[in-house]
C-alpha cells in the first residue's frame, strides 16, 4: 500500500521534474508499461483513444510538452496531494491557468504505471483561444 510518506516523496520529484524540463527526470518515475490517457493527447496527435501506451510512447507525447512549455512559466502550483490505495491524485494549476489533475497508479515499485489527466476546461477550446 502506498504511504503518505511515499506519495508525497513522489508528488514532490513530480513537481521538480515538471519544473526543470529535464525529459528524462520525468520519465524517470514511469514504469516500462505506462499507460496514459489525456484529452491533449487526442487534440494533439488525433487519436481518438486519447492514450498512449509504453513509456517510450509516454516520452514521445511528453518532449512534445516539454518544448512547449517556457520555462520561465512553466511551473505547475500545487493545490492538493490526494492518497488512495496504490494510487495518487495531484491536483495544479498549469502554466496557462487551468486547473488539473492527474490520477496515478503507483506500482510495487514505486513507479507509476497507469495515468489519468483531468482539466478544468475543453483542451480544444482552451487551445484555440490562446493562440
Amino acid at each position: 500500500m502506498l504511504t503518505e510518506e511515499q506519495a508525497t516523496a513522489f508528488a514532490a520529484e513530480w513537481y521538480a521534474a515538471w519544473a526543470s524540463n529535464d525529459l528524462d527526470r520525468i520519465m524517470s518515475q514511469w514504469a516500462d508499461d505506462a499507460v496514459f490517457s489525456s484529452p491533449w493527447i487526442e487534440h494533439l496527435f488525433g487519436d481518438p483513444s486519447a492514450t498512449v501506451y509504453g513509456k517510450e510512447a509516454l516520452r514521445a507525447y511528453w518532449q512534445h510538452a516539454a518544448d512547449n512549455v517556457d520555462p520561465a512559466n512553466g511551473r505547475f502550483e500545487p493545490r492538493a496531494l490526494l492518497v488512495g490505495v496504490n494510487s495518487l491524485v495531484l491536483s495544479y494549476r498549469n502554466q496557462r491557468g487551468m486547473e488539473c489533475a492527474e490520477v496515478l497508479i503507483i506500482g510495487d515499485d514505486g513507479l507509476a504505471h497507469r495515468g489519468f489527466a483531468h482539466h478544468s476546461r475543453s483542451i480544444g477550446r482552451d487551445a484555440e483561444s490562446s493562440s
